[in-house]
């Protein structure tokens, strides 16, 4: 409802001299924005992403550091093969399992015979040296395998890095998948740490979190 005053009644009212002062406001009504529902989850998130990224360096660094192709001596020849050594697998192209190195390492053979009288039984065994060839061709490949096969500087420190921090990352990762999302917001959040990790093919060490991302889904749509 609109209300018209009249000039005269205007002009007649009371004009204070001057006007009076607000009240100053009460400090305990100011009160800062509530924090968001999912503020928790969102902290955690960006923990565990982080650890990812940290993870994934970590796993980087260990790959620098990772063994080069086996060295051409290590080549399975079919000479190899004629000299009685066998591969692993048939797809094998070069020695380069500690299995295989075995049977180079040990070249020479062993004959067993029985001798057996009325009082006694033995068994004999003989060394029947290898062909002066086989001695050679693996001392050639026992000599390259170990120099290869060593484990280059630094590799098991790196190694125990990438463990640790793989630890870090389960741990925030069951965090983030046992912390139910209260909102859209905190749903999303959830699905951006799994797409970090290229994981929405469920293949991934990130199952907890889609399967918990699924219950988040659920409640929303019965709420």
């Amino acid at each position: 409802m609109n209300v018209f005053v009249g000039a005269a009644t205007l002009a007649t009212a009371a004009i204070p001299s001057q006007p009076e002062a607000l009240p100053a406001p009460n400090v305990m009504d100011i009160s800062p924005a509530s924090p968001h529902p999912d503020a928790a989850l969102f902290d955690l998130i960006e923990d565990c992403i982080a650890a990812e990224k940290r993870y994934f360096e970590a796993v980087t660094r260990l790959d620098e550091l990772e063994r080069p192709a086996p060295p051409e001596v290590l080549r399975i020849r079919p000479r190899d093969l004629e000299l009685g050594r066998k591969a692993f697998e048939a797809s094998d192209e070069f020695w380069r399992r500690p299995c295989d190195i075995g049977q180079w390492r040990h070249v020479d053979q062993w004959e067993t015979e029985k001798e057996e009288t009325p009082d006694t039984f033995a068994i004999i065994q003989r060394r029947i040296p290898a062909s002066e060839e086989l001695a050679a061709r693996g001392r050639e490949i026992v000599e390259a395998f170990d120099a290869w096969h060593k484990r280059p500087r630094g590799y098991v420190k790196a190694d125990r890095e990438v463990k640790r921090r793989g630890r870090i990352c389960a741990q925030l990762a069951a965090e983030v998948a046992a912390t139910p999302a209260a909102t859209i917001e905190g749903m999303r959040a959830k699905l951006r740490c799994v797409e970090i990790n290229g994981s929405l093919d469920g293949v991934s060490g990130d199952e907890p979190i889609i399967t918990s991302l699924l219950y988040d889904l659920q409640r929303f749509c019965q709420s």
